[in-house]
């Protein structure tokens, strides 16, 4: 699966910051995720050598799928300004500051709706959504892009389901293997979030809750390997607390070693964590 980030500068205007890669056309600053390379620093040096500007991408805002060519991830930052002067190299398109409303004319369907999420987003776990079509629609995509964007990403869910009292749902293949939170592939063009809805229903859990938002992000640092945590809460928790040998409720501070431990800690650190979508490297 390939792997975009795109970031949202806007200045003390509200104006946002757009690139022109062809006269009538406008799209915000990409690039291709590098493995190894947090997707801030990434968008962070994408927007150095394209525009000259400092800037620092302060929140994930969203996160969209593309289903084409085996699926494409896009990850948006809302970004602040930190320095430099706009001065877009010769061979990087011309970039200019634009109102938002109404809505800068030349913006693809999909960079729109990536637009309207980034400047409503007020706080809380990035927005996920489907999108049609795609990002560049008659477009060559930016160089750098083109150039990292050979990378087939390796993309996995898991999913905390909250069952109330801090216990969250534990799942095992057979009676002798440890506890785990579950976890799946996402599947060729599948998003991560409707990965988190097949375990639910797996789990015979998806009729019961609210739907999975996202609350981490981890990218391994010696391969393209990302790995979405979702959480989710059930409106009516299972009673008793233990449904079987291979699904549980447990607190994940109240377990022992039956239970994994880097799983213990993630669903204990995530249930005390700030309600967000956290990013990171993880080895």
């Amino acid at each position: 699966m390939r792997v975009t980030i795109a970031g949202f500068l806007t200045d003390y205007k509200g104006r946002v910051l757009l690139q022109q890669p062809e006269p009538g056309r406008l799209s915000p600053v990409a690039a291709s995720l590098e493995s190894g390379v947090l997707p801030a620093d990434t968008l962070a040096g994408a927007f150095r050598t394209a525009t000259g500007l400092v800037i620092w991408p302060v929140r994930l805002v969203g996160v969209y799928f593309i289903a084409r060519r085996g699926g494409e991830l896009v990850l948006t930052y809302r970004c602040t300004l930190r320095g430099g002067e706009l001065q877009p190299p010769p061979e990087q398109p011309p970039a200019a500051f634009f109102d938002t409303t109404p809505r800068p004319h030349g913006l693809s369907a999909a960079h729109a709706r990536q637009l309207d999420d980034a400047l409503g987003h007020i706080g809380g776990p990035a927005i996920v959504a489907r999108l049609g079509g795609g990002l560049w629609p008659g477009l060559r995509r930016p160089k750098k892009s083109q150039a990292a964007g050979a990378l087939d990403w390796a993309v996995t869910t898991r999913l905390i389901v909250g069952g109330g009292h801090g216990q969250v749902a534990w799942t095992r293949g057979e009676a002798a293997e440890p506890w785990r939170l579950p976890s799946a592939a996402v599947r060729p063009g599948e998003a991560p979030w409707a990965t988190a809805e097949r375990l639910r229903r797996t789990l015979q859990l998806d009729g019961n809750g609210h739907r999975p938002v996202p609350r981490l992000i981890t990218q391994a640092t010696d391969r393209p390997a990302l790995t979405f945590v979702f959480a989710a809460e059930l409106y009516e928790p299972p009673f008793p607390q233990d449904l079987g040998d291979r699904l549980g409720f447990a607190a994940p501070d109240r377990v022992d070693a039956r239970f994994e431990a880097a799983d213990r800690a993630l669903a204990a650190e995530l249930l005390t964590a700030p309600d967000m979508t956290l990013v990171r490297l993880e080895v």
